[in-house]
């Protein structure tokens, strides 16, 4: 069994033993870096150990690319900045407008 060193963990590949014997000082090293960890069996990739943050973050990203219509909404307004057609906004007035949308 592999003891947790306190050192950061080495990331790359590794094969499924070592990642089995390791996983739950691995775990606390990928929960507070950006850390991702391939794992492989019989040398070929298998899976990706990664934070569930950063999970959560990726099934963010799928769900808006995922929208159609929304990603044409988000790119019609990068155009618009692009053309100087924009308008700052500061916190306040950001908490307003998605308090009138509550």
């Amino acid at each position: 069994m592999v003891g947790c060193t306190g050192g950061r963990a080495a990331s790359g590949t590794q094969s499924a033993s070592v990642i089995i014997e390791s996983i739950s000082c691995r775990s606390v090293s990928i929960a507070t870096t950006e850390e991702e960890i391939t794992i492989t069996k019989n040398g070929r990739a298998t899976a990706v150990l990664i934070s569930y943050e950063e999970f959560e973050s990726w099934k963010e990203t799928l769900a808006i690319l995922s929208d159609q219509e929304f990603v044409a909404e988000i790119q019609r307004g990068i155009a618009e900045l692009k053309k100087g057609r924009g308008k700052i906004l500061r916190a306040r007035d950001l908490d307003r407008l998605f308090a009138e949308e509550s």
